[in-house]
């Protein structure tokens, strides 16, 4: 399976034997389209991640996970998924076949946010409540690297590259980590920044400005900033994959 995307608290994936000619951009060959789709929802009252078939719709049960999930991310391949639970400072490693939690690693304070690396081999969640990122190797499921960020980092995405960007709703800024997980810049944006999504390619980073009603357009390869108005509080943000 490979993640086909959606903004935060759900998450969507496809059979990986569909997508076994995605180009390295992330796109999609003509006439290439998932024979299976599922869809995980986190249920943060419920602490539990519900599974659905999208075609046809239906739902395939809930896993019980830690305390207070507030979203899910997906591998590259769509073979397993991640549920942050803010209230338990943890991530629940679940396989998308069995819907079986296969490993429960402890992160830091409050995470919001977790997301894979374009290669699949590093899990970076952001830790609201610790001011940092935790990245977690995958070889055995623990976090091989603490970054410290800006204020109340909220969410991440990552690029082809290796990179990952994180908006600190705090302080009004997006960090920039680098494959060897260290800060390598902060990027003003706009007020409150919160949801944040890359292009496929990774040449463009979307961020919504919940405190300004903005979304602010980062140029990855200068740093460069455009404002763009949107409606009032933007939160969630996602790219089509093509």
């Amino acid at each position: 399976m490979a993640e086909h995307g959606l903004g935060d608290g759900g998450r969507v994936v496809r059979d990986r034997r569909a997508v076994a000619a995605v180009a390295q951009d992330g796109t999609l060959p003509a006439g290439h389209y998932p024979q299976r789709v599922l869809a995980f929802v986190a249920n943060d009252g419920s602490h539990t991640v519900s599974a659905y078939t999208v075609r046809p719709p239906g739902p395939l049960g809930a896993t019980a996970v830690g305390l207070h999930p507030t979203g899910v991310g997906a591998a590259p391949d769509g073979n397993t998924v991640y549920a942050v639970n803010s209230g338990s400072n943890s991530v629940s490693f679940i396989s998308s076949d069995t819907r079986q939690v296969e490993a429960t690693v402890p992160v830091g304070k409050m995470p919001f946010d977790a997301e894979p690396t374009r290669d699949g081999s590093r899990v970076l969640t952001a830790d609201y409540g610790s001011d940092m990122v935790s990245v977690i190797g995958l070889a055995d499921h623990r976090v091989i690297a603490t970054v410290p960020v800006g204020r109340l980092p909220h969410s991440i995405t990552t690029v082809p590259d290796g990179r990952a960007y994180v908006t600190n709703s705090g302080d009004n800024t997006v960090s920039v980590i680098s494959p060897e997980n260290t800060v390598i810049a902060a990027i003003p944006v706009g007020n409150a920044p919160s949801g944040i999504s890359a292009t496929p390619r990774g040449d463009t980073v979307f961020v919504s400005n919940s405190g300004s009603g903005t979304i602010s357009i980062i140029n990855t390869a200068t740093n460069a900033v455009i404002t763009l108005p949107t409606g009032h509080r933007p939160e969630g943000i996602a790219i089509t994959p093509c």
